[in-house]
């Protein structure tokens, strides 16, 4: 007899029988259980993506926050430092058209460092600047997050995976200069667009869709953010109109007032932060016109005059140094797992998803950071001016599209006919994880143990360890003069390239700094000189020729058992000088001390 009565709540897991055509039984899961069982699968996905991504921040915080100070400062990081140090002294920051770039890092800075303490130049520490840099690092590790629904949770994952452990994205982020946070604030800038973006087409279909309040904040700020970080931010802007142009589908029925309201909030956003930023929120009207002048110069060295002469590089030098680096003595670097990634991300997206199917959700972000990435790479290897870090505009573009072109792989592989699925998942996962654990290695290896090797790739006219050596005679020397920190020193160097030393000389607060013996014609020669060694003749004429009778002092560079030359940057050497007095104070310590270790 059947039994129509309505099944109890326990029952509906259950799975029910049913007779067959043939005789026998059946049986079949009712819908609400598969229902609650796919829940589940979705449930403990969210929760393995969400794990995941903590994993990739915390590995991305680790490699970028551990041991800050184990490199010596590099010499851009000492211009930046003592620019901040101004600021953190006399709360003033005037920006300077013709070098340095712009006010954001001195200004995202100041909070972080009087967070802890410091007050004062002579108590910073290298670590303490390096925060910023790292805490962006941190931050763009998570950056895929903000566009997790157009790239998708694999490829969000992955790129967020390939960002904490790149070995350029980790270098840099533990270097006190611009670029990080410029590579932060053009990521923001396209997340922003992203929003704005999907409003639009929104607005197409419905007129009175509401305004995306955020999201337009979001990038005029950045705008005016990348702006005030560095003059290349122009480099970045051109790439993203031209992503934005080809990519944005054709609008009809959008209320241009709307759309133009839309406009005037983004200029006002962006508007607001250069102005605060160049003016030094006020104290320095003059720096508004200064950011439009600086572009003269800018585009001067950026074809290789004046210093930028020094920085000539042919079209592929990018590419070298992230893909196929090699220097005598030292070993092969690549981060070659990224560009392959990339290029199956960027092949599929252009080939409309029909290559390894690309779902088409995802297409829109994949074909916008490939003209973005390939605009700037293009861009950046045309111009003759080159240093290795300008490479994080385009190359932080190349890891977002390496995730999706790994997330692609895996779908490739699972799709493919039983017999063959497995062996080709394995294949994927194999590539993915041995090519992953290069990149970790590499990344531990550049920023903990080969931290002022220069055969490395990202190590740029690298500050040396005999820096701290000088220091250290020079602490000596000190504690056998009167004055202390305070005694006299003069630095010569030509064309005034000293640098990093003015940093690591910041406790002494008697320092002339001079580019030629001229611009010391006047004054008495200190008891400390340090000097170039292609100066000596000149300082020899300096010391005896040019000063009067009885003021004629006898000097030595002879320092016990101890060194009195130092190499600051590789080949870059500088000689210590000390008045025959005072050396005769110092040479019994100078001489019965061995130099601190590395």
């Amino acid at each position: 007899m059947e039994n129509s009565s309505t099944p109890s709540p326990a029952e509906q897991g259950k799975k029910r029988a049913f007779a067959t055509p043939a005789g026998g039984e059946a049986f079949r899961t009712d819908p609400a259980a598969s229902a609650s069982g796919a829940d589940g699968w979705r449930r403990a996905g969210r929760l393995g993506w969400a794990i995941g991504m903590l994993g990739a921040a915390l590995a991305g915080a680790a490699l970028r926050l551990v041991d800050l100070d184990n490199r010596p400062m590099h010499a851009d990081e000492a211009v930046q430092a003592l620019r901040f140090a101004r600021l953190l002294e006399q709360g003033q920051f005037r920006y300077d058209p013709q070098e340095y770039h712009g006010p954001c890092l001195p200004y995202f800075s100041w909070p972080v460092v009087r967070a802890l303490g410091v007050r004062q130049a002579k108590d910073l520490e290298a670590w303490q600047l390096r925060l910023v840099p790292a805490g962006m690092g941190i931050l763009l590790v998570l950056g895929p997050w903000c566009l997790r629904r157009s790239l998708g949770r694999p490829a969000t994952l992955l790129a967020a995976w390939l960002t904490a452990i790149s070995p350029v994205l980790v270098f840099y982020s533990r270097y006190y200069i611009a670029e990080m946070l410029l590579v932060g604030f053009s990521w923001g800038a396209m997340v922003g667009w992203w929003g704005v973006r999907n409003w639009l087409l929104r607005l197409s279909i419905r007129p009175k869709a509401k305004f995306p309040v955020g999201p337009l904040f979001l990038l005029g700020g950045c705008l005016g953010l990348q702006y005030a970080t560095k003059e290349t931010w122009v480099i970045a802007l051109a790439s993203m109109l031209l992503a934005a142009g080809l990519t944005m589908l054709r609008l009809r029925g959008v209320p241009k007032g709307r759309l133009i309201f839309a406009l005037g909030v983004v200029l006002a956003a962006g508007t607001a932060v250069w102005a605060a930023m160049f003016s030094s929120f006020g104290q320095n009207p003059a720096g508004l016109l200064d950011s439009v002048k600086t572009y003269a110069n800018y585009f001067r060295q950026a074809g290789g005059q004046g210093r930028g002469g020094q920085h000539i590089y042919p079209f592929w030098y990018y590419f070298q140094v992230l893909f196929a680096w090699k220097r005598p003595g030292g070993s092969w670097w690549t981060e070659a797992v990224v560009l392959v990634l990339a290029l199956v991300g960027g092949l599929s997206a252009v080939g409309g998803g029909r290559l390894l199917r690309v779902k088409p959700r995802h297409i829109a972000l994949a074909k916008f950071l490939v003209i973005y990435t390939l605009i700037q790479a293009l861009i950046y290897s045309a111009i003759p001016y080159k240093t290795p870090w300008c490479a994080l505009g385009f190359y932080h573009g190349m890891v977002v599209l390496a995730g999706l072109g790994g997330a692609v792989l895996w779908q490739w592989a699972i799709r493919q006919p039983s017999r063959t699925a497995l062996v080709k998942k394995g294949l994927v996962l194999a590539f993915l994880l041995v090519g992953s654990g290069h990149l970790a290695w590499q990344a531990h290896r550049a920023s903990f143990r080969l931290t002022a090797d220069p055969t490395q790739p990202y190590l740029y006219a690298p500050t040396t360890l005999e820096v701290a050596r000088l220091v250290a005679a020079l602490e000596q020397i000190a504690q056998c003069n009167p004055d202390g920190h305070a005694m006299p020193i003069q630095v010569f160097f030509p064309d005034h390239q000293y640098w990093p030393l003015p940093w690591y000389l910041r406790r002494f607060n008697r320092v002339g700094w001079f580019g030629s013996f001229d611009e010391a014609a006047g004054s008495a020669p200190a008891p400390v000189i340090l000097a170039h060694p292609d100066m000596e003749r000149g300082l020899l004429e300096y010391c005896y020729f040019r000063q009067p009778p009885g003021q004629r002092r006898l000097y030595l560079s002879e320092l016990g058992r101890g060194p009195s030359q130092w190499q600051i940057r590789p080949y870059v050497s500088i000689q210590l000088y000390l008045r025959w007095d005072l050396w005769e104070a110092c040479a019994e310590k100078l001489s019965g001390q061995q130099p601190p270790p590395d």
